[in-house]
């Protein structure tokens, strides 16, 4: 899936793509990857620097806007799943349905 790999020019377009309001999946489509290197780039993971380098970008290209930004990083977030039931009251599997 990947044609080519990113670098820290487009890590910092990610970034601005990212703060005006570009859909993910968008983003992830017109660099042609895999969506956890896109991601790697949201937590920091990749390219370090580039979330101030970028919002420094924004600045400039957008001055406008860049005062109602919250140019923090991104954070990771975890799902919660239900395993089983919750209480003593539910049946076996009652609560698959």
């Amino acid at each position: 899936m990947t044609a080519r790999k990113l670098t820290y020019e487009d890590a910092i377009d990610i970034w601005v793509r990212f703060w005006i309001g570009d859909e993910r999946h968008k983003i992830v489509r017109d660099y042609d990857q895999n969506p956890m290197r896109v991601y790697e780039i949201w937590w920091e993971e990749k390219f370090r620097g580039s979330r101030q380098d970028a919002e420094m970008t924004f600045r400039t290209r957008y001055p406008e806007r860049a005062d109602r930004m919250d140019f923090s990083p991104l954070k990771k977030t975890r799902r919660f799943v239900r395993r089983g039931p919750t209480h003593e009251t539910d049946s076996d599997q009652g609560w698959l349905f």
